[in-house]
């Protein structure tokens, strides 16, 4: 994992990692030759973390954890990096797995929780649906689709509810016609 996580700084600024974190950095120093991943962590790392006002951190998991699939598949090539990357659907669906069975409750923690899952959600269904990548449920192997298909359903239920019209629009764009179908019907 670590060797992955610094393969990646070292090929983009935005990245760096520390001893047990691995960060995006969207406005980073442009000036910056590339990522800095020494371990431990140098002044510098420290700095342009600092620096930064939009850092992301990013969850590295291994295959088989929160519902993520035990073998990596799909994936999703990044030439530049030279990697592999479980496929982005992957992610979001896990996502919204794990979000559909959270989403109505009344405890805080569980509430913040849902409610930075869900602002995620919306962030991967503009992402996957502006590189124009569908969903294949039958795919992803961490869950039945019957599952997945419920969870779809909760989730159009929540956007209908919330006249979240655009976001609604854009999962329809990144689902199969028929898994459309099917969650529109449930209803």
């Amino acid at each position: 994992m670590n060797d992955l996580r610094e393969r990646i700084a070292q090929s983009d600024p935005h990245f760096a990692t520390t001893v047990l974190k691995f960060y995006y950095m969207e406005d980073s120093d442009s000036d910056s030759t590339s990522g800095i991943s020494t371990v431990p962590v140098d002044s510098d790392t420290l700095a342009r973390l600092q620096k930064s006002k939009k850092n992301v951190m990013i969850e590295t998991l291994p295959t088989g954890q929160l519902g993520l699939p035990v073998v990596p598949h799909p994936v999703l090539p990044i030439e530049d990096a030279g990697i592999q990357i479980l496929h982005p659907t992957i992610l979001l669906l896990t996502k919204i797995n794990r979000w559909s069975k959270i989403c109505d409750s009344t405890r805080p923690k569980t509430r913040l929780k849902a409610k930075s899952d869900s602002s995620d959600i919306d962030y991967m269904l503009n992402w996957l649906a502006e590189r124009e990548l569908v969903i294949i449920l039958e795919d992803y192997s961490g869950q039945p689709k019957e599952n997945l298909l419920r969870a779809l359903g909760v989730l159009r239920r929540f956007l209908l509810a919330g006249g979240k019209s655009e976001v609604l629009e854009l999962l329809r764009k990144v689902m199969q016609a028929v898994d459309w179908v099917a969650i529109t019907e449930e209803a």
